[in-house]
């Protein structure tokens, strides 16, 4: 595994725990069908993903007896490519989380392709 897909699944992984932290839910949907809905388990989640190249991840906060209907937000996740298209599109509404990861993804990837020049 390259140190990009070391970061890449790190990254994702942040990402998950994070929404799931602050009490949200999370759909994964593989582009034709959701693989699960409005889970809360860790585990389950990172195991749904990656049926395919990208994964769509919607997010639902979670209100006191279920999920809230109306999407908090969502977030493309592509599973190829370089880290620059690790979160291939994000809804205006988790812009400024999603953001915050892309700047330390890409501070973390320059300063490693510096020390190995």
């Amino acid at each position: 595994m390259s140190r990009v897909s070391k970061l890449r699944d790190r990254y994702q992984r942040e990402v998950i725990r994070l929404f799931l932290k602050e009490g949200m839910v999370i759909t994964v949907n593989n582009g034709h069908f959701d693989i699960c809905r409005r889970e809360s388990d860790y585990g389950t989640i990172c195991d749904a993903m990656k049926s395919a190249s990208i994964d769509r991840l919607t997010i639902h906060r979670l209100t006191v007896v279920k999920a809230d209907p109306i999407p908090f937000g969502w977030l493309e996740i592509n599973h190829e490519g370089d880290y620059r298209e690790m979160f291939a599109d994000y809804s205006p509404g988790i812009a400024f989380i999603m953001d915050e990861f892309d700047r330390q993804i890409k501070a973390e990837v320059l300063t490693d392709a510096r020390k190995r020049a």
